[in-house]
């Protein structure tokens, strides 16, 4: 696990708990996302991946919407994080993360 849900709740700023069956169903859907986009599995000793977790969760938490306005862009930030965990890990060193 990357993210526990008392992380995410606090980056969040959320203090019910209501949502945790939805942010538990979300650091869930953003772990395996990063998995698929990097082929590696990473733990919480990454701080890239954990950011990174953290940035998805907090737009999917607040963007609860299948659609965006056309001129929305990808946070440049998130993009550059991303490119780092699928190009600067081997699938060799993927038991030491």
């Amino acid at each position: 696990m990357i993210i526990t849900q008392q992380l995410a709740k606090s980056y969040l700023k959320v203090d019910i708990d209501e949502d945790n069956e939805l942010i538990d169903l979300q650091i869930s859907a953003i772990e395996e996302h990063l998995k698929n986009a990097t082929g590696i599995e990473f733990d919480d000793t990454n701080a890239i991946a954990k950011l990174y977790c953290l940035y998805l969760l907090q737009n999917m938490y607040e963007n609860r919407t299948y659609t965006v306005p056309a001129k929305e862009e990808i946070n440049p930030t998130a993009v550059g994080l991303l490119l780092q965990l699928k190009y600067s890990y081997s699938t060799e060193a993927e038991e030491s993360i």
